[in-house]
């Protein structure tokens, strides 16, 4: 284990209560063992909802999903000029969804080729 280091945080006690009552059915942890599972459990499920893949749409463009959501749609030819263990990335899922954008974008730009953005994602 990596050396522990000393923050201070403020909770209400309601947050108390609930690291308590996770404590108590958890195994009897203590309270910094309660945070880092549920900091952990977080994180992961956030990162897995940020992944992002290319689904091929079969007319020569693809599009970039991150969860439900499309983000973006690339002609195939982007795809190209994107480094091969990115590129790979995109297309088994592995990629996060902000780089995967950024990737696209920079390999639409250097090919001087069209990224379509969704409406959805201008908006927000």
């Amino acid at each position: 284990m990596s050396d522990l280091i000393t923050r201070t945080y403020r909770f209400s006690k309601e947050t108390l209560a609930q690291i308590e009552w996770l404590a108590a059915r958890l195994g009897g942890l203590d309270a910094t063992s309660v945070l880092r599972q549920a900091i952990a459990e977080l994180y992961h499920r956030k990162q897995a909802e940020w992944r992002a893949c290319l689904v091929d749409q079969g007319d020569g463009s693809y599009t970039l999903q991150v969860g439900e959501r499309t983000l973006a749609q690339v002609n195939a030819s982007v795809l190209d000029k994107l480094p091969e263990g990115e590129r790979e990335g995109i297309f088994t899922g592995e990629a996060d969804g902000l780089s995967a954008l950024t990737l696209l974008l920079l390999g639409a730009a250097v090919g001087d080729d069209v990224v379509w953005l969704s409406d959805d994602l201008v908006e927000k």
